[in-house]
């Protein structure tokens, strides 16, 4: 809230509780939106008759020494 240029912050647990409950529903949405649209890609190529890498290609690396 802004008032005379005098910004007031809500600092309470409850308020960020809030926030922290709307950013993990905002990442959710994120994460659904681009599986919806991998899944999408993924379709496309397979009737454009382009090889698919497999599911395997499509999951998160394991291989953490790399980085």
């Amino acid at each position: 809230m802004s008032f005379a240029g005098i910004e007031i912050r809500d600092r309470s647990t409850e308020g960020q509780h809030y926030r922290i409950a709307g950013l993990n529903l905002l990442t959710a949405i994120i994460i659904f939106w681009n599986t919806l649209k991998l899944g999408d890609a993924v379709e496309n190529r397979n009737q454009a008759g382009l090889p698919s890498r497999g599911r395997r290609a499509l999951r998160p690396s394991t291989n953490f020494s790399a980085v």
